[in-house]
């Protein structure tokens, strides 16, 4: 980490530390190095990630996302990057299953009931694992999930400890940060800056996968009760609002395209 920054270094060794906690995300990087790398970027995707073999795993992060958004959202986005990708992939039951489902319209959580129920469907959406991910009888839909109740858990035990910075608003924008994802993914087929054009829908699909979450907690109250309050469509508003400031301020881009390489080894 070359950037002399106290308040960054100490959240890239959380961010390392979280990883190395989550049992589904050790055993499956195993003795391999994972390296994620802080980019200067605007208007791409916030981030990628590439399961090379044995050479390892290799994530690229906007360094305006690592900047601007706190520990909980940071840790939303790798978990998409990690567990919806690469090791959800590794599932030897999903090629079966996303053949199966490939080009048939699935059901939009929370459209239902309007006047022409919306659908989603791999084809025609920005990315085929993503349309399955938000489909939630999927089996990636459910290794997503337990991936971020694993790291919601993990928090929690942080918090009890007294773990230095850790506190409960964590947990909460974790799953804010995950229930967003399924959302913007939902409505729009997976063309998600679509949905800022539609935040009373976008809301509507959010509030629905919080439901189900709701119900996935009934036997832990206690994440529970740390779950994000019912989207509205200025809330969702404001999430893309700050999206669209993604640039970095403090000068931690400072003009380079790599920032920060974080290795675990």
């Amino acid at each position: 980490m070359r950037h002399t920054d106290e308040r960054y270094r100490d959240k890239a060794v959380r961010i390392i530390e979280s990883l190395q906690k989550n049992d589904t995300i050790r055993n499956y990087i195993e003795n391999r190095p994972c390296r994620i790398t802080l980019l200067v970027r605007t208007t791409e995707t916030p981030a990628n990630v590439w399961d090379r073999g044995d050479e390892g795993v290799d994530i690229e992060l906007a360094s305006y996302y690592f900047e601007k958004y706190d520990i909980g959202h940071v840790m939303g986005m790798l978990a998409h990057e990690i567990g919806l990708h690469p090791l959800a992939s590794r599932n030897a039951g999903i090629p079966d299953e996303e053949l199966m489902f490939r080009d048939v319209p699935l059901p939009v959580p929370g459209l239902a009931d309007i006047n022409t129920p919306r659908t989603m469907s791999t084809e025609g959406a920005g990315q085929a694992d993503h349309i399955m991910a938000a489909f939630p009888s999927s089996t990636r839909h459910r290794i997503y999930r337990e991936i971020v109740l694993e790291m919601a858990r993990t928090f929690a035990r942080d918090t009890q400890t007294g773990e230095e910075n850790a506190k409960s608003k964590d947990i909460t924008d974790l799953f804010d940060c995950y229930l967003m994802d399924l959302a913007s993914i939902a409505v729009t087929n997976d063309h998600r800056m679509n949905a800022a054009t539609e935040p009373n829908y976008t809301a509507k699909v959010y509030n629905a996968y919080k439901e189900m979450l709701h119900a996935q907690l009934a036997e832990d109250t206690s994440l529970r009760a740390l779950l994000p309050s019912d989207k509205s469509m200025f809330g969702v508003i404001n999430d893309f609002r700050r999206i669209g400031h993604g640039s970095c301020s403090s000068g931690v881009c400072a003009g380079q395209e790599l920032v920060w390489s974080l290795l675990w080894a």
